[in-house]
Parts: C-alpha cells; structure tokens; sequence
C-alpha cells in the first residue's frame, strides 16, 4: 500500500479571496447592482456576502464556482 496522501485541489484561503475577486468584478452588474459601485470586499463577512449574492444572482457557472470558494474562505 501507498503512504500517499491524496488531497483535492482546493484553493487556500487567500486564492480563494483573489478567484472571489475576479469572479465579482466579472458578475458585479448582475450581483451586486444595487451596491456602491466602489464596494469590494474586505473582510470575511463581506467576501461571504459576495459569494452568497453571486451563488443567488449569478449563471450556473458562477453558482458552483461560487459555492466552491465558499468552502474555501
């Protein structure tokens, strides 16, 4: 038997941040419309808040990827 650990490939925490970036800058308008439109998330509430308008406004795409980065945060 293999001592190999396998590990799936889930982003850290601070790529997870940078992907939630990306992916609201590219989502803003849909999810985040009636937002300011300087806001960009700082702290773990917000980036949560993001990925929770993103998952509920959002295609299928943006749904999943940002259920994934939620797990990540």
């Amino acid at each position: 038997m293999s001592d190999t650990v396998h590990t799936h490939s889930m982003p850290t925490s601070e790529d997870a941040r940078k992907e939630t970036l990306a992916l609201w800058e590219r989502n803003r308008l849909r999810c985040g419309w009636f937002l300011r439109d300087d806001f960009m998330p700082r702290t773990r509430d917000e980036f949560a808040r993001c990925l929770n308008m993103l998952a509920q406004h959002g295609d299928r795409a943006t749904y999943v990827l940002a259920r994934k980065l939620m797990r990540c945060l």
